[in-house]
Order: structure tokens, then sequence, then C-alpha cells
């Protein structure tokens, strides 16, 4: 059994990846209070650490896995992505501390990639699959992606870097990712060949979903005369809302089409439009377009969205990290 790790945990939307490859979560990790309480509500049976990585050591982690340094199969890690977002404020938060999603608590995230290579280093695992957004190879992010690079290569790793779109990997959905993956040498075996899959439509993922009352309810602007709800009269399916602002503004909204994946789910409850019907995505929508289960709870619809689009897509990591173990010596 391939035994993991993961940090940044989230939801849990990797760990749900790396359990639907067959391998065994032992441990997660996440700062945020209300993403731990929904990974607790979905994976009751796995340990889970609620504190800041800065605090979190190697060797508290081996001896929470009962694992010796250097036998864990695969470290997992997604540091919060925000100060590389091409949709965030990109180097004007570097090194400063900010609020993340739902939390109350500021704190820096641009320096969090350096604390998982860190714990690389305290836990010595066969393989690492680290995650994040695409903005970190563009512009001046590209400083950051270098060093993270070389520092994890300096680790007696061989280091492959992914730029993929999960799309392309059994989820209904846009979503542009880099992800690091680190073989260490001397459980390298070969590069294999990363093969994509066919995209899934929106009307596959959801046009069967039966919704209550309530949660219908839920999916409409609560004001008739805001800008969102005009702008979503007029919106076609696969356009965006910037198309018809006087500003341009709006662009992270759009219509869905029913025959395309659907476009990025954002933190946003109120951002992607029903191809047909004048509302927005329903939590459960939203799921099945993130490829997690009709079955995952969630705390509310908002807290829900805010926690898919923090989130790796379970499908994505599937794929990843069963490639990943497929490329090297390790026997799943």
């Amino acid at each position: 059994m391939v035994n993991v790790v993961s940090t940044f945990s989230g939801c849990g939307g990797s760990c749900l990846g790396y359990t639907r490859a067959g391998f065994k979560v032992l441990l997660a990790s996440d700062f945020d209070a209300k993403a731990v309480k929904t990974y607790q509500m979905n994976f009751p049976k796995t340990k889970i650490i609620k504190g800041n990585i800065r605090e979190i050591t190697g060797q508290s982690i081996l001896k929470m896995t009962n694992l010796k340094k250097g036998e864990l199969d695969i470290f997992d890690g997604s540091p919060p992505c925000t100060p590389f977002s091409m949709a965030g404020k990109r180097e004007q938060g570097w090194n400063k501390a900010y609020v993340h999603a739902s939390e109350s608590t500021a704190q820096r995230s641009d320096d969090l990639f350096y604390e998982y290579i860190r714990l690389i280093k305290e836990l010595n695992p066969k393989i690492f699959i680290g995650e994040n957004v695409r903005g970190l190879i563009g512009g001046k992010a590209k400083g950051y992606f270098n060093d993270i690079l070389k520092n994890m290569k300096k680790l007696g790793y061989t280091v492959r870097v992914l730029d993929i779109d999960a799309q392309d990997f059994e989820v209904p959905q846009q979503r542009s990712r880099i992800i690091f993956v680190g073989i260490r040498k001397d459980q390298f075996k070969e590069w294999k060949p990363l093969i994509t899959m066919p995209r899934i439509t929106v009307r596959q993922a959801i046009s069967n979903l039966k919704h209550t009352k309530e949660e219908i309810k839920e999916t409409f602007p609560t004001s008739e005369d805001n800008m969102t709800a005009k702008i979503m009269n007029v919106v076609k399916p696969g356009e965006r809302a910037s198309k018809y602002h006087p500003k341009g503004h709006y662009f992270g909204h759009a219509r869905l089409a029913w025959d395309q994946p659907c476009p990025t789910i954002l933190c946003h409850s109120s951002m992607l439009t029903h191809p047909k019907e004048n509302r927005y995505l329903t939590l459960s929508e939203a799921k099945r377009l993130a490829s997690f289960p009709d079955s995952f709870k969630f705390l509310t619809r908002n807290d829900g969205f805010i926690r898919i689009g923090n989130s790796v897509p379970p499908n994505l990591m599937k794929n990843v990290s069963k490639w990943a173990v497929s490329c090297s010596k390790i026997s799943s």
C-alpha cells in the first residue's frame, strides 16, 4: 500500500484523489479551522493537524505516522496560491500578511513553499507532489519558481514540472495548474508519458442532477437591481460577463456552455451562471464540476464554494499521483 502525508490539505481534494488512486492517506494538515472541520466530516478516520505549517516538524509527522525518515512514499502539499494567481494582486501581496479564505487570522503565504521544502528535507519521502497556480511561472513570479525548483533538486530528487489543465484529467472544469513532481534519485525509474483523457462537458457532468426547492432558492441574486443580475440576463452560454460590462469588469463571471467544460471555479458562490437558467450554480453542481462525489459534505453553500475554489480537483490528483508512482520503483 502506498502511504501519503498531505499538507495544506484544505477540505481534502488531493486526499480524495490519492484515495481514488488506491493509496492510503495517513495524515493531513491545514491552518484553516473551517477547512479542517470539513475535512473531518468527510475523512473521519484520517488524522489531521490544525496548525501553522511553520510549527509542524518532520519529526512530529514521523511520530504520528509511525514511520522512519525515508519511509514515507508520497509527501503532498498545495501551498496557498493567492500571491501568485493571475486573478489576484500578484507581487503587490508578496511579503505581506493577509487573511486567507474564510480564516480570521492573517499570515504570509508567499513563502510557504519553503516550509513545504523544509519538510521534504526532514521527511526525505520517496516522492513529493507540490501543486500551485500557473501564475507561478509567469512574470516576476518566475524568480520564485526557479528558486523553489533549485531548492527541491538540491535535496536529491529528480524533479519534473507539469504544466497541465484539470480538464484533461477527468475533471469537467478548466483549471490550469503547475505541479512539481519529485522522485528521490534512489527511487527513480523513468519519466513515462502522462496520458490525457477525453474532456467531460457540463452537460455530461450535471444535466441529470435533481435539486430541492431550497437549493435552487439559494442560487438567485439577492437583488434583481444589482449589476450581476442585469448582466446575467444577457450573457450567452460560453461568454464572460466582462463583454457586457461598461468598463469590462466581471471577467470572472461567466455563463456555462452545455457542451464545454466549466470555467475555473473560484472561491465565490455567485460568479458562474447555469447554461440555461438565470441563476448561479448550486453546490451540488459545483461538486460535480470539480470531480467531488455527490456525498461530499460542506458546512454551507458559500463555504463549499470557498473549499472547492481552493482545492485540487480529486480526479486531477488521482491521475497525477498514479503516474508519479508508475515512474518510480514504488510498488503500488
